[in-house]
């Protein structure tokens, strides 16, 4: 249509033949379809662009195509751009500007797959930029700016349900970045390793206190710990032998005992440490730990050379698995034969302690 216009009264229709078009001729001229507007308080026509229905026995239904002009010549023009915008509102009433609406179609008949949508930026040539794809939400200058929203289909189970996903990027195969943009336009990137066997993370039901930590309970759910409760040490119990002591029974008997209350996860680590002396020689030392009155480690030291030379001893050990409450810790000794001494008040080598030290694990 060069100089002139087709005009179509009432509900009448322009039908092509075959491979029919419409098109506008000339130096950068312009093709315009329009609707009718409203009258006064009428709404504005429809303008409606359908392609047609597939066969009645398996044809599919016609596709509806949006192409811009591409860029010829050899000084390199720029494409065309496809512009998709709703109408704004007027009037002195006040109503809602237009929306627009991307839906693919829905899958029919058996087990057959619903449309995708899909948005892909242009490839750039040599070292020109790929064109990117950008979801921009109107501002507000008097309330809260407009949410872009990405939301995941439902599936029939929770755990069927889809996800929001970064995928890889896909020349290299490497993990994209979800980036985040400070207020003075620093950034902070998310991003997963080369290669990681999935999980998944929950956050806690509520905000944590001030200074508390994530922790993990080992299946992916996280939730909020005290900052001195996280692998910390949450108390200290000590006590020690601070007067002459010897034995000469042959069975144990009890030489140190420390009581402790715990909390819910914590676990007690002991150490024990011991130098004493047997008033003859060839003779042995022992040791045991009970944790509420269960023997559960030994350890001793041998009077190998004259009497009365010291030997020493040690025992390191980390009770776990301790139900909330009161716990005993206690050492007890026997002797071999003879008689086996620590004696601090009168020998500065001798001497024996119990550290009892509450953590998390």
């Amino acid at each position: 249509m060069k100089f002139g216009a087709i005009t179509v009264v009432g509900s009448d229709a322009i039908t092509f033949q075959a491979n029919g078009s419409v098109s506008s001729s000339g130096v950068s001229s312009t093709l315009t379809l329009s609707s009718g507007g409203g009258s006064t308080s009428g709404g504005g026509g429809t303008l409606k662009l359908q392609s047609g229905n597939g066969g009645s026995t398996s044809g599919a239904g016609g596709a509806l195509q949006l192409f811009a002009g591409a860029a010829v010549g050899t000084t390199g023009g720029a494409g065309g751009a496809v512009q998709l915008t709703a109408g704004a509102a007027a009037g002195s009433t006040g109503g809602a500007g237009g929306a627009v609406t991307l839906q693919a179609g829905a899958g029919a008949g058996t087990n057959q797959a619903g449309g995708a949508v899909t948005l892909t930026g242009g490839l750039g040539t040599g070292t020109g930029a790929p064109g990117g794809v950008t979801l921009t939400a109107a501002n507000s200058t008097t309330g809260v700016g407009a949410d872009v929203v990405l939301t995941a289909g439902a599936g029939s189970v929770l755990a069927n349900d889809g996800v929001v996903q970064i995928s890889r990027v896909p020349t290299s195969n490497r993990a994209a970045r979800l980036r985040f943009i400070a207020d003075n336009a620093t950034t902070v990137d998310l991003k997963a390793p080369a290669a990681v066997t999935s999980y998944a993370l929950t956050l806690p039901t509520a905000q944590g206190a001030a200074s508390s930590l994530l922790q993990n309970n080992g299946s992916g759910a996280l939730s909020w710990a005290a900052t001195s409760s996280v692998g910390k040490l949450k108390q200290t119990l000590f006590t020690q032998i601070t007067t002459d002591t010897t034995t000469t029974s042959t069975t144990f008997v009890a030489f140190l005992s420390q009581a402790v209350t715990i909390v819910a996860g914590s676990d007690v680590v002991v150490n024990f440490t011991c130098a004493g002396s047997q008033n003859a020689n060839s003779r042995t030392t022992f040791f045991q730990l009970l944790i509420d009155g269960t023997p559960t480690r030994g350890t001793g030291f041998g009077q190998s050379v004259a009497a009365n030379s010291p030997g020493s001893c040690a025992l390191v050990y980390r009770a776990t698995g301790l139900a909330v409450g009161a716990h005993t810790f206690a050492i007890q000794w026997r002797t071999s034969a003879s008689t086996s001494q620590v004696r601090p008040a009168t020998v500065i080598n001798e001497h024996a302690s119990l550290l009892l030290q509450e953590v998390t694990p």
